[in-house]
């Protein structure tokens, strides 16, 4: 298990990943950051779980709630941690993104899930047929991108 640390206004709130998010005082995460998006990065790199980390914590809005390193362990976690947004990592060893989408679709149907990728030629997957709404080319993540694509889903919702 890894330890995930976000910032919560001006205090750092520690969270262990798939514990669901309590704390000793019985609230959760939810409960002391209403409106902010939980977000769950699920990558085999470590140097994008970290990049991506960065990004969000940037990102007016949203936190960071776990990191997978794969589609397996993403969907192991997705229940304790309830995730609002998934980056989803399109090509990693095992279950990859086109695999993986269709089960956080199934188990989280409200979860809004982004496939990410390094290779701007995986654009031509078809998003809705794996339960995907967008594509993020990795070298394209900034907060103003991860912005732009959160606000356009949930004003369509």
């Amino acid at each position: 298990m890894r330890i995930i640390e976000t910032r919560l206004s001006d205090s750092v709130d520690t969270e262990i990943e798939g514990a669901g998010g309590s704390r000793e005082d019985g609230r959760t995460r939810r409960d002391i950051a209403p409106g902010r998006a939980r977000v769950l990065v699920v990558d085999d790199s470590e140097i994008f779980q970290r990049v991506a980390a960065s990004v969000i914590s940037e990102t007016q809005g949203l936190r960071l709630v776990g990191v997978a390193a794969s589609g397996e362990e993403a969907i192991r976690v997705l229940p304790g941690l309830k995730p609002d947004l998934v980056l989803l990592d399109l090509h990693m060893p095992g279950l990859g993104g086109l695999e993986t989408a269709p089960v956080i679709r199934r188990e989280s149907p409200g979860t809004v899930i982004v496939l990410v990728s390094a290779d701007p030629a995986s654009v031509a997957v078809d998003l809705p047929s794996i339960g995907a709404q967008a594509f993020l080319s990795k070298v394209e993540l900034s907060p103003e991108r991860l912005d732009e694509l959160w606000r356009t889903r949930v004003t369509r919702a």
